[in-house]
């Protein structure tokens, strides 16, 4: 042999065993891309106009007030709104790029024109705003970063093979991946940005993972979800329980929420109550909230977790003509005037012209203005 060739041969035997790591590289960084596409809104299909009256089956997109989940896709509750009431509330959804099924496969939360992180959407097994301290901070942190949701349909495009949660850049935060184990039942496991399960709520009493067993009602809304953990056993979720029920009415608002141990009996929560009631005065644009205890019964929340802001048997919360809330009203189980442990009787919202809170102001029951520190006591 030559002294090129066997120049060539040493070459070629210290090259070899690194193609098998150059290939990792390269599907490493695939899978990179791939899970931090990024999912900017496009400015090119904005709204051109307020008309909502055009076939909502045919646009491109279209923007709500709020949204739920429907057989695990997004919907809007409700009416489509204009550009102009949009710009006028603290936040609104955007629901784009519509499958042949017509399933929305985009979702954005929305501020003005720009995507906005202060939304209501968590994930099933952590309360982004409500969590207890032993929550996962990481975590906690994490998800208030998801601006915007990409659904992945499976091949037949009628149901979700991934959910994708990203922030306003487009980097992915977590994975929501829905089975399908029944006609109206998923068992549905959280990833975190690399594939691997997402432990959102640590609890050294069960294994790694979080899961949740999901059971649709007859409209395909979530009607009873279990928690669990990664070998399918029971794992609390933020409110301390194993399973939680909800009802809604004909307009897929919510109408009762209730907490529940592992073999269905009715318990109060870590926060001290069993769920809450709601009713919707639709002429007068009032919402009343009312806590239950586990008969089901009217109570009056404790201060376990709660602070003076949430210490009331039954609150009535009037909104504007966009829908925001003005004015909360502390009533008792018979809908007399009543106040929180702290005080407070009346809370009057105001906002700015962009539809961000300008400021809000408390008062005793007898009109006495109190400062935030006073009512949340």
């Amino acid at each position: 042999m030559t002294r090129f060739g066997l120049i060539s041969l040493f070459v070629f035997i210290l090259l070899f065993p690194l193609q098998g790591q150059v290939r990792k590289i390269s599907i490493i960084n695939k899978v990179s891309a791939n899970r931090n596409t990024d999912l900017a809104i496009s400015h090119a299909n904005r709204p051109a106009s307020d008309d909502t009256g055009a076939d909502t089956d045919t646009v491109e997109y279209l923007l709500y007030r709020e949204v739920i989940r429907k057989h695990t896709w997004y919907v809007g509750v409700g009416n489509p709104i204009t550009r102009a009431e949009a710009n006028r509330l603290p936040h609104y959804f955007r629901l784009s790029m519509r499958n042949g099924k017509g399933h929305w496969q985009h979702l954005q939360a929305m501020h003005g024109d720009t995507m906005t992180n202060r939304h209501d959407i968590t994930p099933y097994v952590l309360d982004k705003e409500n969590a207890a301290e032993s929550d996962n901070v990481e975590w906690r942190i994490n998800v208030n970063k998801v601006t915007q949701w990409f659904m992945i349909p499976d091949l037949s495009g009628d149901g979700i093979a991934e959910e994708r949660a990203y922030d306003r850049d487009g980097a992915l935060i977590y994975s929501f991946i829905p089975v399908k184990v029944s006609d109206n039942t998923i068992v549905g496991s959280y990833n975190d940005a690399w594939g691997l399960p997402a432990d959102m709520r640590s609890d050294s009493t069960t294994t790694y993972g979080s899961v949740v067993s999901v059971t649709y009602d007859a409209c395909g809304r979530d009607s009873v979800i279990n928690y669990l953990d990664g070998q399918g056993l029971g794992k609390y979720n933020s409110n301390g329980v194993d399973r939680e029920c909800r009802l809604y009415d004909d307009r897929d608002r919510l109408v009762l929420v209730t907490s529940h141990n592992v073999t269905g009996d009715n318990i109060r929560d870590n926060w001290g109550n069993c769920g809450n009631r709601y009713i919707y005065d639709d002429e007068k644009r009032i919402r009343t909230v009312i806590r239950l205890d586990e008969n089901l019964e009217p109570m009056r929340m404790p201060s376990v977790r709660a602070d003076g802001l949430r210490t009331f048997v039954r609150c009535d919360t009037r909104t504007d003509e966009y829908g925001r809330d003005a004015e909360a009203v502390m009533l008792d189980e018979c809908g007399n005037d009543d106040a929180t442990t702290s005080g407070l009787h009346r809370i009057v919202y105001r906002y700015a012209p962009d539809g961000t809170l300008a400021g809000t102001r408390y008062y005793d029951m007898y009109g006495n203005e109190m400062t935030e520190e006073e009512a949340s006591r």
